[in-house]
């Protein structure tokens, strides 16, 4: 492969975007039951990514080699509301990653990082001094390629699947 630049995202980048996003969903689905079909949301999916990051101060930005995308990374910029007091004034104003994914002939070369060190300069320079991002707890390769760049476990997120009950079930107990 020849050499590499990032770059921000065009809208018109979004068509050559779909299948780095489908494979970024497909390889989600083999994690976790509750993502739809890549080629069937991609479209969809990065049209509202692309309207989420003008909305929020964001950033899409491509890894780009022969005017071919190779990864990217979505950032934007999020406010706690005023009267949301749990958190320290710092922190109520982060940069959250939504998505990054590099395809998989492209990885061990520094793409992700640059992609990561890209959405880390936006958020510096818009003053955010927070960021966070999730990944499927399944997904123990990005948990360990987060970490190892200085990346630290936030928050834990537990999810329960809930059987549907007939409406004439045992009334709830208190």
């Amino acid at each position: 492969m020849s050499t590499w630049h990032i770059r921000p995202a065009e809208h018109a980048d979004l068509v050559a975007l779909h299948p780095l996003m489908a494979g970024l969903q497909d390889v989600e689905r083999t994690l976790h039951a509750n993502r739809s079909i890549g080629a069937a949301m991609a479209g969809g999916h990065l049209e509202y990514l692309w309207q989420l990051t003008t909305r929020h101060d964001g950033l899409l930005a491509l890894a780009v080699a022969d005017a071919q995308p190779l990864g990217f990374v979505v950032v934007i910029i999020v406010d706690e509301d005023d009267g949301d007091q749990h958190l320290v004034p710092t922190a109520r104003r982060a940069g959250i990653i939504t998505d990054l994914y590099v395809e998989p002939a492209a990885r061990r070369r520094g793409i992700g990082a640059a992609l990561l060190a890209s959405a880390e300069r936006h958020c510096a320079a818009r003053a955010v001094s927070v960021m966070r991002l999730t990944t499927l707890w399944a997904n123990r390769a990005a948990r360990a390629w987060y970490v190892r760049r200085g990346w630290q476990p936030y928050e834990l997120s537990f999810e329960h699947r809930v059987a549907a009950a007939a409406a004439d079930d045992a009334p709830e107990r208190v």
